[in-house]
């Protein structure tokens, strides 16, 4: 059981969310959540991510990113972290920001999907 099963009040903005992201399209969407400290940003996007978790060959959730990336080293801590959830043990820990990013772009992929039946897709 997760902590999403005890949520009240939050199902028409995850199906807002939901419908804004578009899943079923194959461009790509950028949701921005802002606003004042607590009014449950992280929570939306927490319950969002955790749905459409399954649809994705490597994911990573990480919050409270502003404050994570002023203490020192910060930066490089999430970018560790961002590789390690989505390339698992296929990376070696970063400690700079440009070793990470390059890192990052090398190994991860875009994999596109062709429909073979239908060569107008291709």
């Amino acid at each position: 059981m997760s902590i999403n099963d005890h949520l009240t009040g939050i199902d028409d903005r995850v199906s807002d969310m939901l419908n804004l992201l578009d899943c079923d399209s194959s461009g790509v969407r950028l949701v921005v959540l802002h606003g004042m400290g607590g009014i449950e940003k992280t929570t939306l996007a927490s319950v969002v991510f955790n749905k459409l978790l399954s649809q994705f060959e490597g994911s990573s959730f990480i919050s409270n990113v502003c404050e994570s990336a002023t203490v020192h080293g910060g930066i490089a801590k999430l970018q560790n972290k961002l590789s390690g959830d989505i390339l698992g043990g296929q990376y070696a820990r970063s400690c700079n920001f440009d070793d990470g990013y390059g890192e990052m772009i090398q190994r991860i992929q875009v994999k596109t999907t062709f429909d073979n039946d239908n060569p107008m897709c291709l």
